[in-house]
């Protein structure tokens, strides 16, 4: 593999459109009733913020000769050095669900534990 190499790590818009989804079956079921418009306001306020996200703030995991770039905190919007020689343990989690599967890799080291998710990484080939 050529090195640097970076892998885009944002919110697919599958996924934006999944978040959004309630708020719309909310206000249809409740016609638009100032009930149904305070429930609904939660799941578009997420959706916008995925896709704010994803559109002002786009991420990249970036793989080095000597470190790995993550990305971690709120809505994965700050970047870490992780030195290969740091990493004490890998380790691959699958979520399965019926409506979706979600595959987790955890990074450990002495400090912290990282974690890349699937449903960020442009394809599941990634």
């Amino acid at each position: 593999m050529d090195l640097p190499r970076r892998y885009a790590y944002n919110p697919r818009w599958r996924n934006i459109l999944f978040c959004f989804a309630p708020a719309i079956v909310v206000l249809v079921l409740a016609r638009f009733h100032w009930i149904g418009v305070v429930l609904a306001i939660p799941f578009a306020a997420f959706a916008l913020m995925l896709a704010m996200r994803r559109l002002i703030f786009p991420r990249f995991i970036k793989l080095e000769q000597d470190a790995l770039l993550l990305l971690g905190g709120f809505l994965r919007l700050r970047t870490t050095k992780l030195s290969y020689a740091d990493i004490e343990l890998t380790q691959e989690t699958v979520h399965k669900s019926k409506i979706f599967q979600m595959i987790a890799f955890r990074l450990r080291t002495k400090e912290r534990i990282f974690e890349i998710i699937s449903t960020m990484l442009p394809d599941m080939a990634s």
